[in-house]
């Protein structure tokens, strides 16, 4: 807190509360992590991590994708899809939740 002495002096008093610094921004994990929202899908995989697939994106070799061959859905590299394996989208986002709620 700052406030000001009779005799002209500006004190500080303690540490200022966060809470009220107008300057800091909430934070939107949507802003950040989704660039085409009509597009971008939440998939949650075998280990509980939650992916973000956008379905609009090309994907290039390296790109970690999310495929479909014979009614199983799999990820890997780009360039180690199956041939006859459908590509449902790049995966952009990766969410691991290292302590989950107890069930």
């Amino acid at each position: 807190m700052y406030y000001q002495n009779p005799d002209g002096t500006s004190v500080h008093d303690g540490f200022p509360n966060p809470a009220a610094d107008s300057s800091l921004q909430t934070l939107d994990l949507n802003q950040l992590l989704i660039k085409n929202p009509i597009s971008t899908f939440f998939v949650r995989n075998a280990l509980g991590d939650v992916l973000l697939v956008d379905r609009s994106l090309a994907p290039h070799a390296n790109d970690l994708v999310l495929w479909v061959s014979e009614g199983e859905i799999r990820t890997s590299a780009h360039h180690a899809v199956q041939e006859n394996a459908e590509v449902w989208g790049v995966i952009t986002t990766t969410i691991r939740q290292h302590k989950r709620p107890k069930s």
